[in-house]
């Protein structure tokens, strides 16, 4: 039992039938030559630099299932939609976090092509128990009825057998194969790019480790037996290493060493680095700086280079993963519910932009103070729950909220309450029509007043008719005079 568990361990951390050896059956395909066992993927620092900085990020944003009440998106009350919110945000599993399993159905996407998660069913209840990931071959298929199935040869988690949508969810890569049902593997895709950043790793190590790298050749005269190449091999690696750099070599038999004309510093394999780092940042959407390298950015540009990976690497990801699980909702009949991973953290700019952003909202008046506190992580104040309005535009009751003017009356016109600004406007307009009577010339005096309350009632969203205000001021008498 115990032996099962260490493996089951196993496989869920290094993926799909021991990953490392699968993924290196992507990285070599169709490149017998160089074909080399101890070789993958995941080997490359500079690829799983690219994918640790979209794995680390999205495992770590807050993710939960919404559910649609009109215009409003609250937190999902239904037994099924709570259930997956459970899993994702918690465990998938008693031997894989949330975070883990968002970890692995990434690069296992990325570097395979296609990732496939299995939702285990209480049989009884239907109520979701466990996320596993898929660790063997699944193949997409149809039943007699058309019904859309994959045909799974089983692992140790997941049995043998032909699993419908809501069973085996589906993740490819960002580049599709098989009308969109799989994807293709990135890592074949950089395939030549990787196998340099390997060759290169792998030679820094020998240089390291072994010292023999000189730009030269030896040269003798005399015939060497097999016993004096022995020897000479022996001479050599004794002298190899860290250790014994710099130390005179002595050969037996007349053998002379040669330079060759290119050197080390000639070489520079620091700019073939550089430019293998590219290609593959350039297939896995990160930018360079987002991997620690930093010769094309500035103070500058570093942040806004970080905003537009999160907008154009990680928010697709994102739409894909939520996509990913979005049958299981479905399948119950939710389909007003779905999940969501929190960007927002993401996206932040710096604190001032932040607040100049906040002010904007609640100025606005489509975003409360106390809203804007929990978007800080702040807890809520009694009394700034309520949306703010520019105050230059209304009347302000005892409690200090906006009086807004009423709609328009029976009569077809529009009276707004009785501010001071517009009881103004109104007794200079009355005072008009009064003295030189109902004249154009007191009709445009009255237009140019009431233009405005006009424009304020426009941005405000509140309904005045200027033309049927001016008819009643025109038709109204001034107090003391006979109708």
């Amino acid at each position: 039992m115990a032996n099962r568990i260490l493996d089951a361990v196993r496989i869920l951390v290094r993926g799909r039938d021991a990953l490392a050896d699968d993924y290196t059956d992507v990285l070599w395909l169709g490149d017998g030559r160089r074909r080399a066992p101890d070789h993958s993927a995941t080997a490359s620092i500079d690829y799983m630099a690219c994918e640790l900085a979209k794995m680390r990020p999205i495992a770590a944003l807050p993710v939960h299932v919404y559910e649609r009440e009109g215009a409003d998106r609250v937190r999902s009350n239904r037994w099924l939609a709570k259930d997956l919110d459970r899993r994702l945000r918690g465990k998938w599993n008693p031997f894989c976090t949330g975070a883990a399993g968002i970890r692995w159905l990434i690069l296992t996407a990325d570097t395979l092509g296609t990732a496939h998660v299995r939702v285990e069913y209480d049989r009884r209840t239907g109520r979701i128990l466990n996320l596993w990931p898929v660790t063997c071959d699944a193949t997409p298929g149809r039943l007699a009825d058309g019904t859309a199935v994959w045909e799974v040869t089983g692992d140790e988690f997941t049995p043998q057998g032909t699993y419908y949508e809501h069973e085996m969810l589906t993740l490819t890569s960002s580049v599709p194969a098989m009308w969109g049902a799989e994807g293709r593997s990135l890592a074949e895709v950089a395939m030549a790019s990787v196998g340099l950043s390997i060759d290169l790793q792998s030679f820094y190590s020998r240089l390291l480790t072994e010292g023999n790298h000189f730009p030269g050749w030896l040269e003798t005269d005399e015939a060497l037996s097999q016993k004096d190449k022995q020897e000479l091999r022996d001479t050599l690696q004794a002298a190899g290493g860290i250790v014994n750099s710099g130390q005179a070599r002595l050969f037996p038999k007349g053998v002379h060493y040669h330079q060759v004309p290119l050197t080390m510093a000639e070489m520079d394999l620091t700019k073939q680095q550089a430019w293998v780092l590219e290609r593959i940042c350039a297939v896995c959407g990160v930018p360079p700086t987002e991997v620690a390298d930093l010769s094309h950015s500035t103070y500058s540009n570093t942040e806004q280079q970080s905003i537009q990976f999160a907008q154009k690497t990680l928010v697709p990801i994102l739409h894909d993963l939520e996509a990913c699980f979005q049958p299981v909702l479905d399948h119950a009949g939710l389909y007003d519910n779905y999940v969501r991973f929190s960007i927002e953290g993401l996206l932040r700019g710096t604190y001032a932009e932040r607040m100049q952003g906040y002010q904007t909202g609640i100025y606005a008046g489509f975003l409360t103070r106390n809203e804007v506190r929990a978007m800080e992580e702040l807890p809520a104040v009694e009394g700034l729950s309520q949306p703010l309005q520019p105050v230059n535009y209304y009347a302000l009751d005892a409690e200090g909220y906006a009086i807004v003017p009423p709609k328009a009356d029976e009569a077809g016109g529009s009276r707004p309450s009785l501010s001071p600004v517009y009881e103004d406007m109104e007794a200079r307009v009355a005072r008009r029509f009064a003295e030189t009577g109902d004249t154009q010339g007191s009709r445009d005096f009255a237009a140019k007043v009431l233009k405005p309350w006009a424009d304020a009632c426009l941005l405000g969203g509140v309904a005045y008719d200027m033309a049927a205000d001016i008819e009643r001021l025109a038709q109204t008498p001034m107090e003391g005079e006979p109708e």
